[in-house]
């Protein structure tokens, strides 16, 4: 018991006290976590959270006092589990899913758009085709009563919408279907189902007659977007480069209006996170504020600097970068207003706190992971490098400043703070690089310098846009700045698209190793003994090297989507980047292999071979030859963009189709198929396809002996992927 006094005492209630939102949040994200990953699973949330709350209450007695374990501890976790219930419930009692048993439908409803990032009055940006919107009534049939719900939906406009421009808040009147996402087939895919449901977003309506705008949009927000709308319309008149002009609205607002060809460019090098409003976007927007309204009184200039920072961040979304770096820049000016200060670590880990129980699924979104680590990692390297990289020399420290040169002083603090920036890039690409790898499959290792290089113009853009929005109304004054903004824009994008060859696809990680990468980075930086330093450089290097073997050292995939009635076939050739198709029933099946090879970094499909000559297999040929450049066709007709050859076998009177390079041989005889893939090492792989009247059976053959055989029955329960390694 005196031991147990003694530890309570000891270094575990100093950290408490020291670090109190730290504790707090472990606590949220102890009861959040484990309901989040469960729920899906039919285990119970209340029950999940109710041991979690039970558990932390037995390590809480035995590690702190009662005092600080209730308030610190045992409050935010039974927060936490409120909440979380909260939000299961609110998932389970969704309107349209109880409406329409899990499944689609059709029918009329009233809808109010809800989405932040329409770009309402900007002729030279495209309208977004799927916007959020409020399912606010609904009815099945014009003769039916109206049903008062409350359900949100992504209504997604007809590519050939040329109607009226919507805005926030606009009520429509639309007739149409409403549809369940498409589920990713691959496991390895983009699940779009999934990540719509993290937004509570569980149905598309797609309408089939034009819809009825009943009402403009009013409110706050409403009146904010049509003046950030107005203001970037403004600004952009004088900007003459349409690459410019498209990347504007995103670099300052976030909207997502850039070129696709420059998106590419700031993905493959790293800098992706410039066009995603965040903590840069913010602080330096703050000292710009600052500079302006330097003349007024000290409260005063804190609060009006709060109060226009909040706006911009409203104006932006408020999404979860925005919502972290506004509360932390929020926290710390109300507390400089009052003469009071804390640790940084507290304001984000309050501000990821506060986030967690308004929103319990926000944990698991990549937003938030970028985030909250990056400026984690980038705290904790402001205590490192003061013990290992560029700490005060002796002279600095023991010499009086009355006989310090200011040359040496200045020579010093440049230095110092050129450092801090180099290793900041380097250790902010280092935390975010599983990340990266995990939800976006980039390996880029030109990432430090290519944001090292690109902070300065970046501060100066911000700077040039804030000189714009100042003197918007004296044409002179802004048509010098635009031209400011579009140097200072054109060589971020040069710089962008100079180190966008560093940037390479690879395959998703484990998400173990995703884990311990991260904690070994955390690890290094929290590390004050040489000991530690040492073990985790190490740890860190070698998790490196084996993402770097993963990358060169890929294996080919065989794909194979069937229904039971339909197939298609997929081999994926790592070494050219490159797949080669047979068959695509419909556009589904095309639809579900692009994600595939998608996520496997496919840049090319070789050859595309087309057994069925039915309209529904030509139509999917065409699409995916739009998503992915098709080299050469094989099929019974011509087809659109994609080329088509047909070869006949001299002594065969059914249709034989061969490419000429002993590396794929295709024969089709009624409702047989038998395929070979000639591998480097001469082994030969074969598979041999049985359409069955109610299944299909693949067996597969290396070297002659069988390795698998699957049998996918048509039962009505879609399409099922067979994969593995060549």
């Amino acid at each position: 018991m005196k031991h147990g006094r003694i530890f309570r005492n000891g270094f575990v209630d100093d950290f408490a006290r020291k670090y109190p939102a730290f504790l707090m949040f472990s606590a949220v994200c102890t009861v959040c976590i484990p309901g989040l990953l469960l729920q899906r699973s039919g285990f119970s949330v209340f029950y999940t959270s109710a041991i979690a709350v039970g558990c932390l209450a037995v390590i809480a007695f035995f590690l702190f006092s009662v005092k600080n374990a209730c308030w610190r501890i045992l409050l935010p976790a039974c927060l936490a589990a409120c909440s979380m219930c909260c939000h299961n419930l609110s998932l389970e009692r969704e309107p349209l899913l109880e409406r329409f048993y899990g499944a689609g439908g059709y029918g009329e409803g009233i809808f109010r758009i809800t989405d932040d990032s329409m770009v309402t009055g900007i002729p030279f940006l495209k309208q977004k085709r799927g916007i959020r919107a409020v399912l606010l009534k609904y009815r099945p049939s014009p003769d039916a009563a109206w049903e008062n719900l409350h359900s949100e939906v992504l209504y997604v406009l007809p590519v050939d919408h040329t109607g009226t421009q919507l805005g926030y808040g606009d009520i429509l009147h639309a007739k149409g279907k409403f549809l369940r996402p498409a589920k990713a087939v691959d496991p390895q895919s983009f699940d779009y189902r999934q990540w719509l449901e993290t937004q509570n977003i569980f149905y598309e309506f797609r309408e089939e007659e034009k819809a009825e705008l009943f009402k403009k949009g009013i409110g706050f927000h409403r009146i904010l977007y049509d003046l950030r709308n107005k203001l970037l319309t403004r600004i952009c008149q004088f900007v003459p480069d349409p690459e410019i002009k498209a990347l504007i609205p995103g670099l300052f607002f976030g909207l997502r209006s850039t070129e696709p060809e420059t998106l590419q460019h700031f993905r493959t090098s790293g800098m992706i996170h410039i066009i995603s409003v965040s903590g840069t976007h913010v602080s330096l927007f703050a000292l710009v504020l600052f500079l302006i309204l330097a003349p007024l009184p000290y409260r005063w200039r804190y609060f009006c600097v709060i109060l226009l920072t909040f706006f911009y961040a409203e104006s932006t979304g408020m999404r979860i970068p925005a919502f972290r770096a506004f509360m932390m820049f929020a926290l710390y000016c109300g507390l400089r207003m009052f003469h009071k200060k804390t640790l940084t670590f507290n304001t984000l880990f309050l501000a990821a706190l506060i986030l967690t129980l308004l929103d319990p699924g926000a944990v698991l979104q990549a937003g938030f992971q970028f985030s909250f680590l990056c400026v984690a990692a980038l705290l904790l390297l402001s205590c490192w490098q003061k013990n290992h990289a560029v700490p005060e020399s002796e002279r600095m420290l023991m010499t009086p400043s009355r006989m310090i040169s200011t040359k040496y002083v200045m020579t010093a603090r440049f230095t110092r703070h050129f450092v801090q920036m180099i290793l900041s890039c380097i250790i902010a690409w280092l935390i975010s690089l599983p990340l990266t790898l995990y939800h976006q499959g980039v390996w880029a290792t030109g990432t430090p310098a290519a944001n090292f290089f690109s902070l300065p113009f970046i501060t100066l853009s911000f700077v040039f846009f804030a000189g714009c929005c100042l003197f918007f109304l004296i044409t002179p004054v802004l048509q010098c700045f635009a031209w400011l903004l579009t140097a200072s824009l054109q060589v971020v994008c040069a710089i962008a698209e100079s180190f966008s060859g560093t940037g390479d696809w690879m395959s998703r990680p484990a998400l173990w190793l995703v884990l311990l990468f991260t904690g070994t980075v955390l690890v290094f930086l929290c590390s004050r003994k040489k000991r530690f330093l040492f073990l985790s450089g190490i740890l860190a290097f070698f998790l490196l090297f084996h993402w770097h073997l993963q990358q060169v050292h890929r294996k080919g995939e065989v794909l194979f989507f069937s229904d039971g009635t339909q197939y298609s076939l997929c081999i994926y050739t790592p070494e050219n980047k490159s797949v080669n198709v047979i068959s695509l029933p419909d556009k589904n099946f095309a639809y579900h292999l692009l994600q595939s090879c998608y996520t496997r970094q496919a840049e090319r499909c070789h050859f595309l071979i087309l057994p069925d000559s039915r309209k529904n297999a030509r139509e999917a040929a065409k699409y995916f030859s739009e998503k992915l450049p098709v080299l050469t066709g094989i099929s019974r007709r011509h087809g659109g963009d994609y080329s088509a050859v047909m070869k006949l076998h001299p002594e065969e009177v059914e249709p034989f189709f061969i490419y000429r390079s002993n590396a794929l041989q295709c024969i089709y005889r009624d409702q047989f198929l038998f395929l070979r893939h000639i591998l480097t090492d001469n082994t030969r792989l074969e598979f041999v396809l049985r359409e069955e009247p109610y299944a299909i059976s693949l067996e597969i053959f290396r070297d002659g002996k069988p390795v698998i055989e699957h049998r996918i029955p048509s039962d009505g329960k879609g399409i099922r992927l067979l994969s593995f390694d060549l």
